[in-house]
């Protein structure tokens, strides 16, 4: 089959229906003419349908109205949540969180940041769509930008944003108690699972670690401890020396318990 007989056939994973081609809205973003879903909303769900096999806990900040759709009608225990700056839930309790472009918007995204870690069960996963751009290494949230909308616009290159991430948001999320998997652009694009093209700001897939998965041991750690090893094998050496040294020069006067003692040392 030649090139020129292939057909790129659009295909929404939300209502399951392709196409020869998605609406195109006044952003650029790729509508489902049938659903009505956007492309961010794709790219949630279709990772999403990875976790919904075992009826999960699942919390939607700031919820968008196809989605939220989608997941009422879904055998889950579904939460919205849309007040971001208190996420009053008991620790430990959601098996998925989606937040979307809600570290961008919050006041003190560090601290929501830990409170999504807080609700968060042990291997939870928390889905994280951010303003980024991973031509940066280091976040930008300058003040006279933030309060004004058209320069957000013009910096964070979107209005509603408060700051842009760049590329150590990975290394912040892997402190802050998550393994963040997924989170190469170029292996979203390849991903043919969420059929859906990949949007300017990729999903971040985010597992909360056991306390114990996240402890990482340097090297200096290991050396000392073999360090004390040797240390105590000396010791060990020394003490069994005047141990045979006692033994040999009083061996007549041992009795038999102590003799019997002797081989245990031994």
């Amino acid at each position: 089959m030649s090139k020129d007989c292939i057909i790129d056939v659009k295909h929404c994973c939300m209502c399951d229906s392709s196409f020869d081609e998605f609406i195109v809205d006044d952003v650029g973003d790729d509508i489902c003419p049938k659903c009505s879903s956007t492309s961010g909303e794709r790219l949630f769900y279709g990772q999403l349908l990875e976790y919904l096999d075992d009826s999960p806990r699942l919390l939607y900040l700031k919820p968008s109205d196809c989605l939220e759709s989608k997941l009422m009608g879904l055998d889950i225990s579904y939460y919205a949540k849309n007040d971001l700056e208190h996420i009053d839930f008991d620790d430990d309790f959601f098996d998925v969180v989606i937040a979307d472009r809600i570290l961008d918007c919050v006041d003190n995204w560090s601290e929501t940041l830990n409170q999504l870690n807080r609700v968060l069960v042990k291997g939870g996963v928390l889905l994280l769509r951010v303003n980024i751009d991973l031509e940066l290494e280091h976040l930008v949230e300058l003040d006279y930008i933030s309060c004004d909308a058209t320069l957000r616009k013009m910096f964070y290159g979107n209005g509603e944003s408060l700051r842009c991430f760049g590329r150590d948001l990975i290394s912040t999320l892997n402190d802050r108690g998550f393994d963040v998997f997924y989170a190469n652009p170029d292996s979203q694009v390849d991903n043919i699972c969420l059929k859906v093209e990949l949007i300017k700001d990729p999903l971040f897939v985010c597992r909360k670690l056991n306390h114990y998965d996240n402890i990482t041991l340097d090297k200096s750690f290991y050396d000392g401890l073999e360090a004390q090893l040797d240390d105590l094998k000396s010791e060990n050496e020394h003490l069994n020396e005047v141990i045979d040294e006692i033994f040999s020069s009083n061996s007549w006067k041992l009795s038999a318990p102590i003799r019997d003692l002797r081989s245990k040392f031994r």
